[in-house]
């Protein structure tokens, strides 16, 4: 097991709940994975399908019900870099939900090695950085983990 896996492994198992996603079809079915992702048994909930739920009320609700744990959040993308950054669907929901969360919090990336880049992204001011990215590889089906910089 590399260094970075196994500090990402500690870290994981540190954490008591998760707030996961409803995958999309073109986003990694985490749940399936469990071999990768273990800790998806703790106190999980998903993160609305719908745009039209308010990402502020979630966040209040996520807080509330995670007041005595501490959870990872689980988050889908169109593309991630190797320092953290994240590009989305370009609505911002995301954002906005990530940006009323304790800092604490432990944000995770999932994504395939197709939507990985070595190259650095242009992120907004608005957009949060991921703590930790789980890459897949489409070939291998083998994972990759890379700790996030966050370089603003």
């Amino acid at each position: 097991m590399t260094d970075t896996l196994l500090q990402f492994s500690k870290i994981i198992h540190s954490h008591t709940a998760v707030i996961g996603y409803t995958p999309l079809s073109d986003e990694i079915q985490y749940e399936k994975e469990v071999a990768m992702f273990p800790c998806v048994q703790h106190p999980h909930i998903r993160v609305p399908q719908s745009a039209a739920e308010d990402p502020f009320v979630f966040a209040e609700k996520c807080i509330q019900e995670y007041v005595t744990l501490r959870p990872y959040i689980l988050i889908p993308g169109r593309m991630f870099d190797q320092y953290g950054n994240r590009l989305g669907r370009g609505g911002g929901w995301y954002d906005r939900f990530l940006s009323k969360i304790p800092a604490e919090w432990l944000l995770v990336g999932i994504t395939d090695s197709d939507h990985f880049s070595n190259e650095r992204l242009q992120p907004k001011a608005h957009d949060v950085p991921m703590d930790w990215i789980v890459i897949r590889d489409t070939i291998s089906h083998t994972w990759s983990i890379y700790k996030g910089e966050k370089i603003s």
